[in-house]
């Protein structure tokens, strides 16, 4: 298990808001296999941001 310091890992709505998603969207993201949390001890959703920097490429369309 990797190692990392809690500044380097967002909770579930602060990837929500970085995608524009909403809580329950960014969930049923997760629940799909889309994102891929950090595996931790505890019970909560954590990402990082090259995780969440991939599902946004992958999955978030880009309009300027």
């Amino acid at each position: 298990m990797q190692e990392f310091k809690m500044e380097e890992l967002f909770t579930l709505e602060e990837a929500a808001r970085w995608c524009g998603l909403s809580k329950n969207a960014m969930y049923m993201r997760y629940f799909r296999g889309q994102i891929k949390p950090v595996n931790m001890l505890c019970h909560r959703l954590y990402f990082t941001r090259q995780a969440i920097d991939e599902f946004r490429t992958n999955y978030i369309r880009f309009e300027q």
